[in-house]
């Protein structure tokens, strides 16, 4: 019995000491090591692969890794996060935050690697497919893009420009559009997308493409000139159909040139709307321009800007919008450059100026009504008070001329499309017209006042009243004997 005491408790340690080993055994640490890389440097828009590689343990272990960047994770294609080598893509400059954690058997290990996007992406050269720029840089006073050559668009491929683009142009380099440009408003408010230049840039040449453009700063562009082109622009139109899709709330700033420039007729309808002007011609566009004002019309020029240079067709040819008419907007002022034959009806409002190259005319074949007796006073002179032909109105056409002054015309006739006169006047009436002169101002005429060659009473429906007739060279007003009853009260005669 005494032996049997002793044997239980010492077979009882052992066995306890065996099982306490054992314990011991399954808990002991696998030497997990997680080494998630290097931290990386990259640039914007960037695919990073990070490289878990050199992670290690005793054991075989599974690899998991965690973004915790504050840009989307959805936005930078972040894959293969079980793997040693996961990617994403820097979609915008920043810091990008990923941890990965290394398992085997219940342990763990963990490391942290930084990725740092920073810098602008360089453009230049041919697109090769359609590309879309997007926000890259946090900071709005940093660049997204650097442009380092001039940009070429070519017939069938779009530049998209997302919002809160900034693209700075470090040279004398432009963007030549034979595609499409646009920044995808679709005409909704939109964050600024900016073009900027230190020293001045050559701007935008649409050579027979298009534009659609909403909220874009375009920043002392049409510093120098495109090859094979002869006048500088901000956005300079050539070629074959070139079009404006949409042109509104853009702004242009210290533009060293014409903020737009069209060297041929431009497709669109009433598309260009509340910009901001900055150049003291603002625009010079052949005469279909005005067809692309929207009917509001809520452009801002500089104050002290001089016209919008207006540049006619053929005077055989003569202008003609289909199914539309000319429009002259309020407080703005034209320059005709060259002869002007309106084959379309034609309306302007109070406050406008017209100003005529020397020895041009302006030829009516459709209702014309200018001046508004609601309003500031019009004016159609001559450029640098030069003298020009004067204005011929066609048969049969009712014309309306109403607080206005007409000066220095009538320096020669009018001759040109269907008017072929041998009279020097300010206002030439060929046949009958309609309509009237009411507190009209002709002075300065280099021959008559008003003139018709018509001996039709017809003409007796043509009014003329308040108004004044100052140093016209020959006689104020011609007209039929049957029309006397026309003059009406109210003028005044300083011949």
């Amino acid at each position: 019995m005494k032996n049997l005491k002793i044997y239980i408790p010492i077979a009882f340690i052992i066995i306890t000491i065996l099982f306490s080993g054992c314990k011991k055994d399954e808990t002991a640490p696998l030497d997990l090591n997680a080494n998630a890389g290097y931290d990386q440097f990259v640039n914007p828009l960037d695919e990073v692969f990070l490289d878990g590689s050199k992670s290690s343990a005793s054991v075989s272990f599974t690899y998991s890794w965690k973004y915790t960047g504050t840009v989307p994770e959805e936005d930078i294609n972040f894959e293969n996060t079980t793997t040693a080598t996961p990617s994403f893509k820097a979609t915008e400059n920043g810091l990008y935050t990923f941890a990965l954690t290394i398992s085997a058997e219940g342990q763990k290990s963990e490391d942290v690697v930084i990725v740092t996007a920073s810098g602008a992406l360089g453009l230049g050269g041919t697109l090769t497919q359609d590309t879309i720029l997007t926000n890259i840089e946090n900071d709005p006073e940093f660049p997204d893009y650097l442009l380092g050559s001039d940009l070429i668009i070519p017939e069938g491929i779009t530049l998209t420009i997302e919002e809160n683009v900034r693209i700075q142009i470090n040279g004398e380099y432009g963007i030549v559009v034979n595609g499409t440009l646009t920044n995808a408003s679709n005409g909704e408010y939109f964050e600024d997308v900016e073009f900027t230049s230190v020293n001045g840039w050559k701007g935008i040449l649409v050579d027979g493409g298009a534009i659609d453009l909403s909220d874009v700063i375009i920043e002392k562009a049409g510093a120098s000139i495109f090859e094979g082109h002869e006048e500088a622009a901000a956005i300079l139109f050539s070629g074959e159909n070139p079009q404006i899709t949409r042109f509104d709330r853009n702004e242009f700033r210290n533009s060293f040139s014409y903020d737009i420039l069209g060297e041929t007729e431009i497709s669109g309808y009433r598309t260009v709307s509340s910009n901001i002007f900055s150049f003291s011609i603002p625009i010079k566009a052949r005469m279909n321009f005005m067809d692309l004002f929207f009917s509001d019309e809520k452009n801002v020029f500089p104050q002290d800007y001089q016209y919008i240079q207006l540049i006619p067709n053929d005077i055989e040819t003569g202008d003609i919008l289909p199914d539309n008419r000319w429009y002259f907007f309020y407080h703005k002022r034209y320059y005709f450059d060259g002869s002007f034959r309106s084959r379309s009806e034609a309306y302007s409002s109070g406050g406008v100026t017209f100003f005529i190259k020397e020895n041009a005319s302006l030829i009516f074949e459709k209702t014309t009504g200018f001046g508004s007796k609601i309003g500031e006073p019009s004016a159609i002179v001559g450029i640098n008070g030069s003298s020009w032909k004067g204005i011929a109105v066609t048969d049969f056409t009712s014309f309306t001329l109403s607080n206005m002054t007409v000066s220095n015309a009538g320096a020669a006739p009018v001759v040109g499309g269907p008017i072929n006169s041998e009279i020097k006047a300010v206002v030439y009436i060929q046949g009958r017209a309609f309509g009237w002169f009411d507190e009209v101002t002709i002075t300065d005429s280099k021959g008559y006042g008003i003139y018709t060659d018509s001996e039709d009473d017809a003409l007796n429906i043509f009014n003329i009243q308040n108004s004044l007739f100052q140093n016209t060279e020959n006689a104020a007003i011609r007209f039929s004997a049957k029309s006397v009853t026309n003059i009406k009260e109210g003028n005044l005669f300083e011949l």
